[in-house]
């Protein structure tokens, strides 16, 4: 199996980000609390499982029989609601009864555009992401996420950069201390051997 061809690219990029985190940190290059090191990798634990929950809403519809028959009884419904209510309507004229007239017009008139109403809204939140002017802004999310993940490398790209300077003074250091201990060794030989 492919794994270049089934990833997704924002799941590889937290992963990738978590990884990159847990190498600076296991070789000492990025020196952090422990709280803090779980915390990053929480975040990006649950970031990348967002996006897959979210991938996973978008990418499996609701099975398109389904659908259809919701629609079709739907249809079904209005036509049945529209015979009885044109017998209803036929009874209240008949009988002068003005009251269950005007409440069968207006039952006729509310009922049919509520259904078709949520039959739309069902269309439009079945992908929030769309190009839809209803929908959730997709490029500010993208825009939000390429920024934090922008500013976590720039950040872990300073830390390195911190804990290499860090590590190469600590390293002239022991360098120094290590040529005085070996001057003073050779001190001490020459006096003992004298």
């Amino acid at each position: 199996m492919d794994l270049r061809t089934k990833s997704d690219p924002s799941c590889t990029l937290w992963a990738w980000n978590a990884a990159e985190f847990h190498g600076a940190v296991k070789s000492k290059l990025l020196v952090l609390e422990t709280h803090v090191r779980k915390e990053m990798h929480h975040y990006s634990v649950d970031t990348r499982n967002a996006i897959q929950l979210l991938k996973m809403y978008i990418n499996t519809p609701l099975p398109l029989p389904y659908v259809h028959l919701l629609i079709m009884l739907t249809k079904l419904l209005f036509t049945m609601l529209v015979v009885e209510s044109g017998l209803k309507m036929y009874k209240a004229i008949k009988g002068e009864e003005w009251l269950s007239l005007v409440i069968e017009v207006f039952v006729q008139l509310v009922v049919p555009i509520s259904y078709q109403g949520l039959i739309d809204l069902a269309e439009k939140i079945s992908n929030p992401l769309s190009g839809d002017e209803v929908d959730f802004p997709g490029g500010m999310y993208r825009k939000t996420l390429t920024d934090t993940c922008n500013e976590f490398i720039e950040t872990l790209g300073k830390r390195h950069a911190q804990a290499e300077r860090l590590y190469t003074k600590q390293q002239s250091e022991n360098v120094a201390n290590l040529d005085e201990k070996m001057k003073d060794v050779v001190l001490e030989t020459e006096y003992d051997s004298n």
